[in-house]
């Protein structure tokens, strides 16, 4: 670096940039420690002015900011609103990760923060404080951490922190998303729903119709029950099958992961007709409330516990003192069932997770390359209907 230095001036050197426009630099030792920084001025007086600035505030020094009256940066309501309004305006351009429920849990979260950092400044902030707030292993730490790192990294491509200035969060690592693939009680449920799933769905009174409908398209598909809702409400669409698959199914079924990725499945003419009622029904105003379709399916298990017990089913003897059916499963249990129907024809486990949407986590590398392709459809799983 001493070949690039010029003339030297009080508070350093004056070195030039590449177009030959010369630039001051502070080059200082105060307690043992030594600051070499680029004011940014290209001229004396400039240099003087910045030279006030960074003796006023050597650690925090900021070219062309009067720590004086530059006002702290802090996370209130207003600046984690305009992150809010910019993930938004990332979704309305196809952004993804940028869902309804994300945008939702990311301002909850910095709300979260906002609490916890108490109006520190996010200029001084280090990764100590965060330690602080959010020690390795808290709850929802990686959802935390994650929107943090987010937020930051807004806040440097926005300018409003400079190189050297808040927490390197850019340094910390996620934590990988724990799978538990060996969860007993997922493939027990599953297994019961899959059993059930035919019992309960000719059980559901004519006014639950409806859900007649929507247990067929959760049996049909694979999808959690907030992907059927957004594929109600939101942009969700029906496209043809890809040319010469048509054996695979009637049609494809468009809907938006929780990730904010489009997830397309092949379906059966039933599940098309069921989602299809569903949809004029959201269409006409009658909407879907999901609490109420689980208690609907609890209810008519219910009824199948009563009755299989009267047929002297003994695997249900212990229903009755317990209040409820011991074999008690739910609408999003059919998603499970979907992976055990296919299993036991013989699927292994990355075609299973691809047509589920789960190829970007999966095992597989070309799985995951045809996953991030917008227009990719997956194989059809075999499912109940």
């Amino acid at each position: 670096m001493a070949a690039n230095r010029g003339r030297r001036w009080p508070g350093g050197y004056v070195r030039p940039r590449g177009d030959g426009v010369r630039v001051y630099i502070i080059r200082q030792v105060h307690d043992g420690k030594r600051y070499e920084v680029s004011t940014h001025a290209t001229s004396d007086a400039q240099a003087k002015v910045e030279l006030g600035y960074f003796e006023q505030d050597r650690e925090q020094y900021r070219p062309g900011v009067n720590p004086a009256v530059s006002p702290a940066l802090c996370l209130d309501e207003k600046l984690g609103g305009a992150y809010v309004a910019y993930c938004e305006a990332a979704k309305e351009k196809g952004g993804r990760g940028q869902c309804e429920a994300r945008l939702s849990e990311t301002d909850r979260l910095l709300v979260w923060w906002s609490k916890k950092l108490a109006q520190a400044d996010l200029r001084r902030l280090t990764m100590a404080d965060l330690a602080v707030h959010l020690p390795a292993g808290a709850p929802a730490y990686r959802t935390k951490l994650a929107v943090l790192k987010a937020f930051v990294s807004w806040l440097r491509e926005t300018e409003r922190l400079r190189d050297g200035e808040g927490p390197a969060t850019h340094r910390m690592k996620l934590p990988k998303v724990r799978v538990d693939h060996g969860d007993p009680q997922r493939a027990v449920k599953g297994t019961r729903a899959l059993r059930g799933y035919f019992v309960v769905r000719e059980l559901l009174g004519p006014r639950a119709a409806h859900f007649r409908d929507a247990l067929d398209v959760l049996a049909g598909t694979g999808w959690h029950r907030s992907e059927l809702l957004r594929w109600l409400s939101q942009s969700g669409t029906v496209e043809p099958v890809p040319e010469g698959r048509e054996s695979e199914g009637a049609a494809v079924l468009v809907t938006v992961h929780k990730s904010g990725d489009w997830h397309r499945t092949i379906v059966t003419t039933a599940v098309l007709e069921a989602a299809r009622r569903l949809r004029q029904r959201w269409v006409n105003g009658e909407g879907f409330d999901l609490r109420t379709f689980t208690d609907s399916v609890h209810h008519a298990i219910e009824i199948a516990c009563g009755k299989a017990r009267e047929s002297g089913d003994r695997e249900h003897d212990g229903c009755a003192k317990n209040g409820r059916c011991l074999h008690r499963w739910g609408p999003g249990h059919l998603r499970h069932a979907v992976a055990t129907w296919a299993h036991r024809r013989k699927l292994d486990a990355p075609e299973i997770a691809l047509g589920l949407g789960l190829g970007h986590r999966g095992a597989d590398a070309a799985i995951t390359r045809r996953h991030y392709i917008d227009s990719y459809v997956p194989p059809k799983l075999p499912t109940p209907i």
